[in-house]
């Protein structure tokens, strides 16, 4: 009997799979089978009809074959859903007797639903050779057709996975890219995606202009945070997203930079932009309900405009739009449009600022003092220290020329350490001597108190100067407390107590949370600001404020020292106030270190331990 593998349909089918002809398939795989998508033999290898000695063609598979291995195949379409994986079925030769086979299917390409099944007697080979007097021409060598088949399996399943793991990574790449390019809160697109966007303007590639750029701030944005909770905050930032989603219609641009930070770029001269940068604001600062509650937020803008080609660079607009932003700030105006007297300005304090990173760097920045008395001795009980900076064209500088600029660089941290240790090591030099028993104070700002380490390294710093905490009082500004809702740094001046460390309160007065101030905070001490005491000789309103003060200080506890006294009648006046400690320029200037021991030696000004 011969193979019946000539059909045309199944030569086409294995040729389409293996790329060979059917009688190459029937000597390497001469124990095949081909179902048709029915599940009917088609066409037998020619070994395989010689041991069934008949033609099972058109048969049902599951007809003429016994399913063995694995226990959990019954059916055809379970041997199909496990296309390459070998299995174990049974048929039954002419002499009635079982025959033992190792399979293992594949679907064929095309034509669809085809399948091939190839089988091997494996281990028991001699015995069906011997039964069924099979020669070598019979098989293959080694019969390892089944395996052969099971590596063409293999072969064709790693490359599947290969295209499907491709397909898979560029899919990821591009979320990846999505993601890398939005700020995820809000929905617009992030800082990343507006840089790029600015690029491809510059280029042309979105119209030949004009164009704004706006950079936009929330305005007290923190104390919605504090006062609401983070989730408010995140309220009031996906509401800003919407107004500038709207704002920028189709053809704008929106993205979120950070924090409370925003941008958008408009297809809109200078004064159409100015329009709608007001009505964003007018947006954003519309009232909205949070979990019952209602809250608002206000909004600066710095706007700058430009044409495609002609700009110089993202970097550049950027800065443009941020010294605006600044000024808009600084005036509390909702919009400022940049103009080039700003970026001169710009350029003098980044000019600045450089020169400020140069003297710290060169160590030129250092402290002066300026003694604190007690008003009824005249005796010295501390020191303030003030930043200078020793130029080396300029002379000494005071910090009304460099404060502002590190301050707004992040410099100020570096040279509050510079100066500070400076401080601490002529002090602690000074207080062996002509300063026993006194106080050195130091100013203290909000970038101190956010660190949460700074306590520990001011502890560092004053015990390796061979000083102790209470020989240490820090100052801090009244204003710096935001109206007294910032739990971090209340939390910090109670840590700064509880260490042995002086705390005192700074231009008392002058800010706006005077009074919660004196609950909250752990004062030693409450320095009454200039603007009382300048005059107050003259001023009936100021000596009325001026005694309030005093004695509302004395009732809870806490030491009242006045600044800026220049004069006789204004010492006598706040005598007769029972004031108890005073520093200004009448009783001395602030100094350097040599100045300051010239000074205390020959008035005798110093405090006992």
């Amino acid at each position: 009997m011969t193979a019946v593998i000539s059909l045309a349909d199944g030569s086409c089918a294995l040729n389409d799979f293996f790329g060979i002809g059917a009688a190459s398939i029937a000597q390497f795989m001469p124990m095949h089978v081909l179902l048709n998508p029915e599940g009917q033999i088609s066409a037998i290898g020619p070994t395989l009809t010689k041991v069934l000695m008949r033609d099972p063609h058109n048969c049902v598979f599951l007809d003429v074959f016994k399913i063995i291995r694995p226990r959990n195949l019954h059916t055809l379409d379970d041997i199909l859903a496990k296309a390459g994986a070998k299995f174990a079925l049974s048929s039954t030769g002419p002499d009635h007797q079982e025959i033992l086979f190792r399979a293992m299917a594949i679907r064929l390409v095309n034509p669809e639903g085809w399948t091939l099944i190839d089988l091997s007697f494996g281990a028991n080979s001699a015995e069906f050779v011997k039964r069924y007097s099979l020669t070598s021409t019979d098989f293959r060598p080694n019969d390892l057709s089944i395996d052969l088949l099971y590596t063409f399996e293999i072969q064709r399943a790693l490359l599947k996975d290969s295209e499907d793991l491709t397909a898979a990574l560029k899919l990821a790449k591009a979320e990846a890219e999505d993601i890398a390019m939005l700020d995820t809160l809000t929905g617009l697109a992030n800082r990343r995606a507006l840089h790029t966007r600015l690029d491809e303007t510059l280029f042309g590639r979105h119209g030949s202009g004009p164009f704004t750029l706006i950079l936009v701030d929330l305005d007290k944005f923190k104390l919605v945070n504090d006062d609401f909770g983070h989730a408010a905050g995140d309220a009031v930032l996906q509401h800003t997203a919407q107004c500038l989603a709207s704002i920028a219609g189709g053809t704008g641009f929106a993205a979120r930079l950070g924090g409370d930070e925003f941008a958008i770029i408009l297809p809109l001269d200078a004064s159409a932009s100015q329009a709608k940068g007001f009505e964003l604001v007018d947006r954003i600062s519309t009232e909205i309900s949070i979990d019952h509650l209602k809250c608002s937020v206000s909004a600066s803008l710095g706007l700058t405009s430009f044409m495609p080609v002609t700009a110089t660079s993202c970097d550049r607009l950027m800065r443009e739009a941020d010294v605006a932003l600044y000024r808009a700030k600084k005036l509390n105006q909702p919009l400022v449009v940049v103009t080039p007297q700003m970026l001169k300005e710009f350029g003098v304090n980044r000019a600045k600022t450089v020169d400020i990173e140069r003297g710290l760097k060169a160590g030129e920045f250092f402290p002066y003092f300026q003694p604190q008395l007690d008003l009824s001795s005249g005796r010295v009980t501390g020191v303030e220290v003030l930043a200078r900076w020793r130029h080396p064209e300029r002379g000494v500088l005071s910090p009304a020329e460099f404060l502002d600029n590190a301050s707004k660089a992040g410099l100020l941290v570096t040279l509050d350490e510079q100066v500070r240790g400076k401080a601490l090591e002529a002090f602690s030099e000074m207080s062996q001597l002509s300063l026993a028993g006194c106080t050195l104070s130091l100013n203290l700002t909000a970038a101190n108190l956010r660190a949460l380490d700074f306590i520990q390294n001011l502890q560092d710093e004053v015990l390796f100067a061979g000083l102790t905490p209470n020989q240490v009082q820090l100052e801090l500004l009244e204003t710096i407390f935001l109206d007294g809702r910032d739990k971090l740094l209340i939390s910090q001046c109670r840590a700064i107590r509880e260490a042995g460390f002086g705390l005192a309160l700074d231009d008392f007065g002058t800010g706006h949370a005077s009074i919660s101030s004196l609950i909250d905070i752990p004062l030693t001490t409450l320095k009454i600001d200039r603007s009382f005491i300048t005059g107050i000789d003259k001023n009936d309103k100021l000596r009325s404020i001026t005694r309030t003060i005093i004695r509302m200080a004395r009732d809870i506890g806490i030491d009242v020292l006045a600044e800026g006294v220049e004069t006789a009648e204004e010492r006598s006046v706040l005598v007769e106030m029972n004031c108890q400690y005073v520093q200004g320029y009448y009783f001395a200037r602030p100094m350097d270190a040599c100045a300051l021991r010239e000074w205390l030696s020959p008035n005798e000004l110093a405090c006992q331990a």
